[in-house]
């Protein structure tokens, strides 16, 4: 695999950019939620301890916190639509541009002025193949870049000269529009605190009516208030679940589609074929028994996505490898001790000669995409073990091309974390 300096350098000129924050509008849209949670529940714990205790500090900070409430009602209501207006922001320039991809990052070149925008911050990119093919770059923050370029091959040349080609960076598209999601927490809140408050009243007022106050955990009158906001927030977080978009993330090793309530992966060894017709991709397996996926998407989006699967699959496929005796990277029923001292001597010095493995086969097996996930983590742990000098740079190339979350984790935590037996034990159990 080579190394980013060794990557072309690109250089092209565009006539139409976009940036897009919708990071901006989550981020207003999470504060709206602790403004209302944070006094509610602090409300919530101090009135139930006044009940119980009586004391003179509790009941000053019930009152401190129900006057928080009711601003933090007020904060609410005013980030709740500025949350939602925030989403449609973007910052569209259309001027001739000169794109220059490196090791550095995309430089972007207009009227004079250079702009930087380093390579940590690039998560990944797909080539939407439009009347005018285009190119998305997801980056940090929620942030996106749209680039309208002349040919695809451009798009797909920036991508391998950053480093976010299919085979060294997954990539997360999400199927729709988020507008819905912030529009049910925006719309849903007001329209859940009005119904969640006419049931708290009636309940409040029936089992007063029982005689039933004598139980201060039952008593709903003083908690009438932020028990409703509570539950309105619970109702809106449900509503925005169920309409949010549905989520595409493209690996080396495989697609995760998170829908609503679940997720499901689909690894490339059982992926027959991913297509784009009728404005859908479909994900088609390869066990006649296991259901087709289909997700309803625009055609350039879903000729996209499904391009990129092609070629995830194809670099993964053609970078398997063809190690001897790898098995011996998974723990299997080894104890930790002997499974950590076997990992040891695997890549010594002459060692090869008799497990038949070696460093170059440890590598190939940690960037074989099509390898299990056990052998894959017992190869990392071994490079990190035998203190291989290239072991952090190329476990964290798989981890970020990786789209399976276990694998992932288990890798980032490999590159970063000191391997004692504990941490051993979490990666392989």
């Amino acid at each position: 695999m080579p190394s980013p300096s060794t990557r072309p350098e690109v250089q092209l000129t565009t006539e139409r950019l976009v940036h897009r924050y919708p990071g901006l509008a989550h981020l207003l849209a999470l504060l709206t939620t602790l403004a209302l949670l944070l006094p509610s529940g602090a409300y919530v714990v101090f009135s139930l301890a006044r009940s119980s205790f009586g004391t003179t500090t509790l009941g000053l900070l019930e009152r401190l916190s129900l006057d928080g409430l009711g601003w933090g009602i007020v904060i609410a209501l005013l980030l709740a639509p500025v949350a939602f207006l925030a989403s449609f922001i973007q910052v569209s320039l259309r001027a001739t541009t000169t794109l220059r991809a490196d090791e550095q990052g995309l430089h972007l070149t207009a009227h004079g002025r250079t702009r930087l925008i380093p390579r940590r911050v690039i998560q990944g990119g797909i080539v939407v193949p439009d009347a005018i093919p285009r190119l998305d770059l997801n980056l940090t923050a929620g942030r996106t870049l749209s680039i309208a370029l002349q040919q695809e091959e451009d798009a797909a040349h920036v991508l391998d000269s950053l480093g976010a080609g299919p085979e060294r960076r997954r990539v997360a598209v999400s199927v729709g529009s988020a507008h819905r999601e912030l529009a049910a927490g925006c719309l849903g809140f007001p329209a859940a605190a009005m119904l969640w408050s006419v049931v708290t009243t009636i309940v409040s007022q029936t089992m007063f009516a029982m005689g039933s106050t004598a139980a201060p955990l039952l008593d709903l009158r003083n908690l009438g208030l932020p028990i409703t906001v509570i539950l309105a927030m619970a109702t809106v977080w449900a509503l925005r679940r169920l309409v949010r978009p549905t989520r595409v993330v493209i690996g080396s090793d495989g697609v995760l589609v998170e829908h609503r309530f679940k997720n499901t992966w689909i690894p490339f060894a059982e992926l027959q074929e991913a297509s784009a017709a009728f404005d859908a991709l479909t994900f088609y397996p390869r066990d006649s028994d296991s259901p087709v996926i289909e997700l309803r998407l625009p055609e350039a989006v879903a000729e996209g996505l499904a391009k990129r699967i092609r070629a995830a699959r194809d670099a993964g496929a053609t970078g398997s490898a063809e190690a001897r005796s790898t098995e011996l990277l998974e723990r299997g029923g080894r104890g930790l001790d002997a499974f950590r001292a076997d990992l040891r001597k695997l890549l010594a010095r002459g060692a090869y000669r008799q497990s038949g493995l070696t460093s170059e086969d440890v590598l190939a097996t940690l960037a074989d995409a099509q390898a299990p996930r056990e052998r894959r983590i017992g190869a990392a742990i071994a490079l990190r073990i035998a203190e291989h000098p290239e072991a952090r740079a190329r476990i964290r190339i798989a981890a970020e091309a990786s789209a399976d979350d276990t694998l992932r984790a288990a890798l980032e935590e490999a590159a970063e974390a000191e391997l004692d037996l504990p941490t051993l034990d979490r990666l392989t159990r």
